[in-house]
């Protein structure tokens, strides 16, 4: 590549707008994979251990709870009985305070 003007660390192009760090591959599967630009890889490598160190997001989200929570589609079309709401009361309360519940 040197032959055609590359140098390390500078971009392709007229105006070295284009790749700096050269593609690579990731396996994903048996007969598969993605390509991969240099910086990117760099960055999806500190995304995963960064999702390796949060435990389970769900609680981390859950402890700041929000004023107003929407449950949709828990049961079907004919499968709501008397318990739900006291169900669904006792569930939620694990997570907080429940004010008011409110079924339509």
């Amino acid at each position: 590549m040197q032959k055609y003007g590359f140098q390390e660390g500078q971009g392709l192009g007229k105006h070295e707008q284009g790749l700096i760090t050269a593609l690579s591959v990731e396996k994903t599967s048996k007969r598969g994979g993605n390509i991969i630009v240099g910086d990117a890889k760099e960055k999806r490598e500190s995304q995963d251990a960064s999702k390796k160190s949060d435990s389970n997001p769900l609680t981390e989200k859950l402890k700041c709870p929000p004023k107003v929570v929407l449950l949709r589609n828990m049961v079907g079309v004919g499968k709501v009985d008397e318990d739900l709401e006291v169900e669904t009361k006792e569930e939620c309360e694990k997570y907080g305070k429940v004010w008011e519940m409110c079924d339509i």
